[in-house]
């Protein structure tokens, strides 16, 4: 794996998307962002999933959860789904970003796969359909990402 230089993404910081996908790439659409040959997973959070039943948060359990990809039928161990899962076999970082009202990204931390459960959930549809919730965990991994130099930011 290359090496990269660190970015200080501090807990509780705000970011634009577009300056996360401008320091990090990835896609700029969706809820779990897999940029190509970089050792992270960027996942986003966001209110607007409630309507389909997700529940991302911390839970009292210890854990974050965070509702998988796919909007219709059950939810499949492809694309980002998969990408969370093995993240660490395959030498990632999960970063985690929560959307805010004024449509920034607060940065939540560095997350490893903690296992998932299943739960029925309704597709864009309304039909009823399995979802693949991940537990996370929080983990002090160095976030480590491609960038000319150090970047520091607060809210």
């Amino acid at each position: 794996m290359a090496s990269f230089p660190l970015i200080d993404f501090p807990v509780g910081s705000y970011w634009k998307r577009s300056e996360i996908h401008a320091l990090l790439g990835g896609q700029e659409q969706g809820g779990i962002s897999t940029p190509s040959k970089k050792p992270y997973i960027i996942i986003f959070s966001s209110p607007r999933g409630e309507e389909f039943g997700y529940e991302d948060g911390w839970n009292a359990d210890g854990f974050y959860h965070y509702t998988g990809e796919g909007q219709v039928g059950d939810m499949q161990w492809i694309r980002g789904n998969r990408a969370i899962r093995d993240h660490a076999e395959d030498g990632k970082i999960l970063l985690v970003f929560e959307t805010v009202k004024d449509g920034r990204r607060r940065f939540v931390g560095l997350m490893s796969y903690a296992g998932h459960y299943t739960k029925s959930l309704p597709d864009k549809n309304g039909n009823s359909r399995q979802g693949i919730i991940f537990k996370l965990a929080e983990t002090d991994a160095p976030a480590l990402v491609e960038a000319p130099s150090p970047i520091r930011r607060k809210g």
